[in-house]
């Protein structure tokens, strides 16, 4: 357990917390000390293709982001924080595939352009926590339903795909947590 193995949360037990706790949404000294350990600058996050992470903390984004056309056109693109981060996938991996990220059209196609970033972010220097979402899974379950004959096959691929990447991230000695979305592990 952080913090001297719980002890220090112990210890402040039953001190009163300071004025400023309410400001800063805390109403336990558990939460004063975890907003302190992660606003130390060696708390780094990488956040790929997981929704809503524009405008987030994350200190790098990588995130499917189309360019609309004035004449109605999407084309297909991404978002990059750092900037230069997105000229250099595109130019290593293509275009981010968009209309193969979710919807009918979703495939396993996406899951390979975002895997072949994700294994790299992770350093110099790591980040504490990479997210990674890799989509198409859950596509063709609701498509084609859990007994389609497609199936199996659907997730053979994104196994290989996943298994790829948590198999290099942990020869890089990095702890792997892999949540389902939408309970279908």
């Amino acid at each position: 357990r952080p913090f001297q193995q719980g002890a220090l949360v112990d210890d402040l037990a039953g001190e009163p917390l300071p004025g400023w706790a309410a400001e800063v949404s805390c109403r336990r000294w558990a939460q004063i000390l975890l907003k302190f350990a992660i606003s130390h600058p060696a708390v780094t996050c990488a956040n790929v293709c997981w929704w809503y992470n524009m405008a987030t903390t994350a200190d790098i984004t990588i995130t499917p982001r189309p360019i609309y056309k004035a004449d109605g056109r999407k084309i297909p693109d991404c978002y990059s924080e750092p900037p230069a981060l997105r000229d250099l996938l595109q130019e290593r991996l293509g275009p981010f595939p968009l209309f193969k990220f979710w919807g009918p059209l979703a495939s396993i196609e996406s899951s390979r352009w975002i895997a072949a970033p994700s294994a790299g972010v992770h350093g110099p220097p790591p980040p504490a926590r990479l997210l990674v979402y890799l989509p198409p899974l859950g596509y063709p379950l609701q498509r084609r339903g859990p007994d389609h004959p497609a199936i199996p096959a659907e997730v053979a691929a994104i196994d290989e795909v996943a298994g790829r990447l948590i198999d290099r991230l942990r020869a890089d000695g990095v702890r792997v947590v892999v949540p389902s979305e939408y309970g279908i592990a």
